[in-house]
């Protein structure tokens, strides 16, 4: 069963929070996953956004660091008691 929530994707849309707030939030291991890096690198809104380009083109470095501490996150998330 597919799970309702997605962690990068909140991540993108929220960058201020930290994993205590999603989970606050009512985001946990239950109701939230993260998916592949390469599964988001090619959708137009990671493409397009302003988070992930440099001079205006897509920057896979920083898309690559931002998913990175999105997967800590949810690492952290997904183990709190």
């Amino acid at each position: 069963m597919a799970k309702e929530n997605d962690y990068f994707l909140n991540t993108v849309e929220n960058p201020s929070y930290s994993p205590g707030d999603f989970q606050a939030a009512g985001l946990d291991a239950s109701n939230t996953t993260i998916r592949p890096m390469d599964s988001y690198k090619n959708l137009n809104a990671i493409q397009s956004n302003p988070e992930f380009q440099t001079d205006g083109k897509f920057d896979s470095t920083k898309f690559t660091n931002a998913y990175n501490n999105a997967l800590m996150g949810y690492n952290q998330l997904s183990t709190a008691a």
